[in-house]
């Protein structure tokens, strides 16, 4: 949710994004950022939602992994994708257990 946000409310992450030659993208992945943490949010009782939600993260954080390695990031700064990603992995992991 606070990523998604970011992407409205931070220059930062504007910024970054003009880095990532993604910025006609921005809106678009903040809201989705947003959206998909809403139904995480509500995924307690659903797996269905559980997994939905958890699989388009992981979805977004391998790409958002493979743009970082296409510009040249060092590993530092792809450590947020890496971490999201196994950590949406793993929910989706869940639903299965």
């Amino acid at each position: 949710l606070l990523f998604g946000a970011g992407c409205f409310l931070s220059g930062r992450a504007k910024r970054e994004f003009v880095r990532y030659r993604m910025a006609n993208y921005r809106v678009f992945v903040g809201v989705s950022q947003i959206v998909l943490g809403l139904l995480l949010l509500l995924s307690s009782h659903s797996k269905y939602l559980l997994f939905l939600s958890s699989t388009s993260l992981a979805v977004m954080m391998a790409v958002a992994l493979v743009v970082r390695i296409k510009i040249g990031d060092q590993l530092f700064k792809c450590l947020p994708a890496i971490f999201y990603l196994v950590v949406s992995g793993a929910l989706v992991a869940s639903v299965f257990i």
